[in-house]
């Protein structure tokens, strides 16, 4: 990777960072950056990054204790002992292994909200230290830029937090999460082997109008992704999503909101193949969202299971109160994320 890799800063230089890094929206080609897709062929995955946002922030310490907080407060000699496998690796992996101090939130919860939150920590905790890392080596981060116009410092940091949840952690998921919280927009990313690249940048036009016809509705209940996905083991079961990216490529190019509605029913019955991602009250929700609401089309967000439905509509003015109070569940609108991480530091 193109980050520089840090030994451990003088404990007399005390350095702060904080990043931030978006959530998304996986709008079709869900599950097409898993393996069982991309060993046989490449997988496109359309993705909108929101403005619900992970942060992490990093801290050097003088007594070179680790403290790590997170749903709970770790304190350790060493990053090896911490028992937070995300802080742990994405420390490691950046040449950390003591005296610093480490604090993660979500504005939502990371427990299968289906917005990809655990990639986002990791994407928010890859740039934090990164940008310390820089710092220490005194490294000025200076524009250097690929021939697809995005910063490489962008593209280290998706590869690291990736690093980190598939190869370390053995997390049995794809790297559309990781590429969404580190770009921003409204994007198409192709997935093949274990490469992950920009297929498409859309407009922030576009990007304004496909968030002002969704709407984020809240189910009850979370659900464990990773066990989910687990059971994602022929391409067929991916065939509908992977199809409804041409459809909502076309239905974003003409604005033509009932095209997009068809494309995420196209998603939903693709997850209806998926032990466990679709349960009975996801069923009820979602039918009576269609019919009594008049949405253009809904699926469940992320790997399925619970968390939140997204819901196409017509971007009418009432249409989140609509939608609400025909499912009598939480709704909300949708704004899009333009930037993608962003990270500050202070010396």
């Amino acid at each position: 990777m193109g980050v520089p890799i840090a030994a451990n800063p003088p404990r007399e230089t005390l350095m702060y960072a904080h990043a931030h890094a978006p959530c998304r929206i996986g709008i079709a080609g869900g599950g097409t950056d898993l393996p069982a897709w991309t060993r046989k062929r490449p997988g496109l995955c359309l993705s909108l990054a929101i403005d619900t946002y992970a942060h992490a922030v990093a801290i050097t310490r003088r007594d070179g204790q680790v403290v790590a907080s997170y749903r709970q407060r770790d304190v350790a000699s060493c990053a090896t002992e911490i028992a937070n496998g995300l802080i742990r690796e994405s420390a490691l992996i950046h040449g950390w292994e003591d005296g610093f101090e480490v604090h993660t939130l979500s504005e939502v919860s990371s427990l299968g909200s289906g917005l990809g939150v655990s990639s986002s920590i990791a994407v928010a905790l890859a740039a934090a230290f990164a940008r310390m890392s820089l710092i220490r080596n005194g490294v000025t981060v200076e524009p250097k830029w690929l021939d697809g116009g995005e910063p490489i410092f962008q593209q280290d940091v998706a590869k690291a937090a990736w690093t980190v949840e598939i190869d370390r952690l053995h997390r049995p998921i794809g790297r559309q999460d990781h590429m969404a919280a580190t770009h921003g927009g409204l994007r198409i990313y192709r997935f093949e082997g274990d490469a992950a690249t920009i297929e498409k940048t859309f407009s922030e036009g576009d990007a304004q109008w496909v968030a002002s016809h969704l709407a984020l509705v809240t189910l009850p209940d979370g659900h464990d992704s990773r066990a989910i996905l687990s059971h994602v083991s022929r391409t067929q079961q991916l065939q509908d999503s992977y199809d409804a990216v041409p459809v909502a490529l076309r239905a974003i190019e003409t604005h033509d909101a009932r095209a997009l509605g068809a494309a995420v029913d196209m998603c939903h019955s693709s997850k209806d193949t998926i032990p466990g991602a679709v349960t009975e009250a996801i069923r009820y929700a979602r039918k009576t969202l269609l019919t009594e609401s008049h949405g253009f089309g809904c699926k469940v967000a992320g790997a399925g299971g619970g968390g939140h439905l997204v819901v196409v509509h017509d971007g009418s003015d009432d249409a989140i109160e609509r939608i609400g109070r025909s499912c009598g569940l939480p709704a909300r609108a949708v704004r899009p994320d333009l930037r993608g991480v962003q990270s500050e530091t202070q010396p």
